[in-house]
Order: structure tokens, then sequence, then C-alpha cells
């Protein structure tokens, strides 16, 4: 969304550049071709919006991924049966190392269940 409001920026500052006028070879635009351009504009960007979107979905699905072949936690809370490993700074995925007891009631777990 982010280049969605550099582009109305962008779009505000040609509205200001339309009504101010200026001395060039080319005429300023008529309101009906201002009103056009912006038109023109909330439809590229509605269009555009969606497909930005679905590349940051396929980014975090891809670092998630990366992170459980790693071994290292994704984030939420601790899954049970798991301890964090030591910290590695702000903002660093922490490694899992297994809890033995964790691990043993989860087994017992699973076999009462048939």
């Amino acid at each position: 969304m982010h280049s969605v409001s550099r582009f109305r920026a962008r779009l505000a500052r040609f509205d200001a550049h339309s009504k101010r006028g200026t001395e060039s070879s080319n005429p300023p635009p008529s309101s009906g071709e201002s009103a056009n351009f912006r038109s023109l504009a909330d439809s590229a960007s509605l269009a555009v919006a969606p497909f930005e979107r679905g590349l940051i979905s396929e980014r975090i699905k891809d670092a998630k991924a990366n992170l459980r072949r790693a071994g290292k936690h994704q984030g939420g809370g601790r899954p049970f049966g798991w301890q964090f490993g030591k910290v590695n700074g702000a903002g660093r995925a922490r490694e899992l190392i297994p809890d033995p007891d964790e691990q043993a009631a989860n087994v017992k777990c699973f076999e009462s269940r048939g």
C-alpha cells in the first residue's frame, strides 16, 4: 500500500500543477482531463493493490517455511514439547530445543488416542 500512497501524492502534485498552469509548450490539462486522469489513476491503484497483497503473502509464507526448515521459532507462543534456545539478538528467530519430559507426554497422548 506504500506505493499507492506515493502514487496519490504524485497525483496531488499533478492536480496542483494543472490548476496553477505553467508556461510551456504543452497546454495545461482542462478540468475534464484532470478528472479523467484521476479516474484512471484510481483504477490503476485498485488493480495493483491485490497484486501487491499477493506478493506480500508469498514472501511471508516463504519466510515461515524457511524458519520451519531451519528448526526455528516462527512466532506466537512456545509449542508444547519444545523449549526456546538461547537469545540471539532482538528480532532474531530462536532455535527450538526438544523438551524430553514434554515430548514423552506428547507420545503418551498420541498413543492413548489409539
